[in-house]
């Protein structure tokens, strides 16, 4: 299955939907009514940021484990 990211200049869409898709990753699927576009979920780029200033760190998770460890003893 091929993957692309669209650049609005790639495809002649309607400006809105070039808008819409511009950088998106998009497959491309074969039905009987011709074809399919749909976008590209990457879970690990949807969760990119989340955590920004949330105050949550890789060192204060380890902190919080070697606590929990600590209290299972």
């Amino acid at each position: 299955m091929e993957t692309i990211r669209v650049k609005s200049e790639d495809l002649p869409l309607p400006p809105t939907v070039a808008k819409s898709l511009k950088g998106k990753e998009v497959r491309f699927f074969k039905v009987d009514e011709g074809y399919l576009i749909k976008l590209v979920n990457d879970p690990i780029r949807e969760a990119k940021g989340c955590l920004k200033n949330k105050k949550f760190s890789t060192q204060s998770y380890f902190r919080m484990k070697r606590e929990n460890m600590a209290l299972e003893k």
